[in-house]
């Protein structure tokens, strides 16, 4: 696969889960984004995907440690989107209960693959000094 692809489609993914997650909140609740804990949970759940995301774009040009540590926060991010709604009763609300969660499973083992292809950093050398031993450190 192209090393290009991948991230695009990570990007896609995770805008499109952002996307919905966003309309839900509107179309749902009429726009009314901080008047229940249903609309707050999704209010943050399209910010945190735009930020993952947004910092998953920026990252990717400077260090390699940090991106990768933004990857993986973004799978633990959609994991625990996907365990919420588990755990929430698997609401399928307006039809894209179903259409979200196969977007965020693809989006896990889309950046899983994703990080398994970033190089990794070569072990330093660590010098280690050790004293030598002396016969006064035999009594």
């Amino acid at each position: 696969m192209n090393r290009s692809v991948l991230p695009a489609m990570i990007v896609v993914l995770a805008l499109a889960d952002a996307l919905v997650h966003l309309s839900l909140d509107i179309f749902l609740f009429d726009g009314q984004f901080l008047a229940g804990f249903l609309n707050v949970l999704f209010l943050l759940n399209f910010a945190g995907y735009l930020v993952l995301t947004i910092g998953f774009v920026i990252c990717r040009r400077f260090s390699t440690k940090l991106h990768r540590a933004v990857s993986l926060a973004l799978v633990a991010y959609a994991t625990a989107t996907v365990l919420a709604w588990l755990g929430g009763g698997q609401d399928d609300l307006l039809s894209l209960g179903y259409v979200s969660k196969a977007a965020e499973l693809t989006l896990i083992v889309a950046l899983i693959l994703y990080v398994r292809t970033l190089p990794v950093a070569p072990a330093r050398r660590v010098l280690v000094l050790m004293p030598s031993r002396t016969v006064s450190d035999d009594i």
